[in-house]
């Protein structure tokens, strides 16, 4: 009888296990591949907001950030590619350099119309800079590294460039493979 008790355990465990590496691995195959930020619609989701009205600064600087953003999502993890590029900031040019950012993550929600994937925080604890601006800000590191990815169709999706930003969206659209 005791081998009885202790096999359901197991047998547990091992669907458990499947379920899991089911999921964070085959669950979210409609987000992997590269996309690409949409400068048109970021921008026209962001100029017909009748509940938010961005000024012309405003407005010139999201022309010059969004739509040069690439982000690559695998099984385990994303690539975010931003080119060198420039950005005005009070009348002045600002350079900028190229950055590659490359996390884990693990994909908590896996739907149709909606993704949301957490970040590896490691990397982000060990960046003080970073965690002390989200002190200020009042915002958690858990609520800075979960991201929610709203898909309008099977090749656009949106998101919310920073938290509790939800009146701002940045759109990407898939990069077709080759």
């Amino acid at each position: 009888m005791n081998h009885r008790l202790h096999s359901k355990p197991f047998i547990g465990l091992i669907a458990l296990y499947t379920i899991i590496s089911t999921s964070s691995t085959n669950a979210c195959e409609h987000i992997l591949g590269k996309w690409q930020s949409s400068k048109s619609l970021s921008l026209d989701y962001a100029k017909q907001r009748t509940d938010k009205k961005y000024s012309d600064k405003q407005i010139q600087l999201l022309q010059d950030i969004f739509g040069i953003g690439q982000v690559e999502f695998t099984p385990t993890s994303y690539i975010f590619f931003i080119p060198e590029h420039t950005t005005r900031i009070q009348d002045q040019l600002k350079k900028n350099a190229e950055q590659i950012h490359t996390n884990n993550i693990v994909y908590t929600v896996c739907q149709k119309d909606k993704v949301i994937i957490a970040e590896n925080q490691t990397k982000l604890k060990e960046n003080k800079h970073t965690i002390e601006a989200l002190k200020i800000m009042d915002i958690s590191i858990e609520e800075f590294t979960t991201h929610t990815l709203h898909f309008v169709d099977k090749n656009t999706y949106w998101t919310s460039p920073l938290p509790r930003m939800s009146n701002l969206r940045e759109y990407f659209v898939r990069i077709p493979k080759d």
